[in-house]
């Protein structure tokens, strides 16, 4: 005997899902750490340029990238120029745009920020062209055991 949702219970499944989108889409998000990156897919015959660099300038922003009566957020400019290529033809430099810092102005509790990577002038990193062709630098913990093994040469 095969049984069949009735309307009611299919409108509830309909509205439980669209709480949970809609909780989804609330600041909390910002919390989640960031995702795995899919080295399958970097790391593939014609995939993006991969490579090494190295840190050689950082610019943090003057003027907050949003603000509000109640709080700022500044990002920093970073520069890296290119170590060794891995994969593809990376360009000799890069720059890439992340959050550096938030600074409340009243008395707003902490809030979850986008992920950032802490980096310092001289860090030697692995990098790679995401999909929207932007450089990426993917978290220290992320970083695949064989792609470690060759930033070691050069730490």
């Amino acid at each position: 005997m095969t049984r069949t949702l009735t309307p009611r219970v299919r409108l509830i499944g309909a509205v439980a899902s669209a709480i949970i989108v809609a909780l989804a889409a609330t600041p909390a998000m910002a919390c989640l750490p960031e995702p795995w990156p899919q080295w399958s897919d970097i790391q593939r015959p014609g995939g993006p340029d991969l490579m090494i660099v190295r840190v050689t300038r950082i610019d943090v922003a003057e003027t907050p990238r949003i603000s509000s009566d109640r709080s700022e957020l500044f990002d920093e400019t970073v520069t890296v120029e290119l170590v060794q290529a891995l994969q593809g033809a990376p360009d000799a430099q890069y720059q890439m745009t992340q959050l550096h810092s938030w600074r409340p102005l009243s008395d707003e509790p902490m809030r979850c920020l986008p992920w950032r990577v802490e980096l310092n002038v001289g860090d030697v990193v692995v990098a790679y062209e995401n999909r929207s062709g932007a450089l990426h630098i993917p978290q220290p913990y992320h970083v695949p055991p064989d792609l470690k093994a060759v930033l070691e040469a050069y730490q």
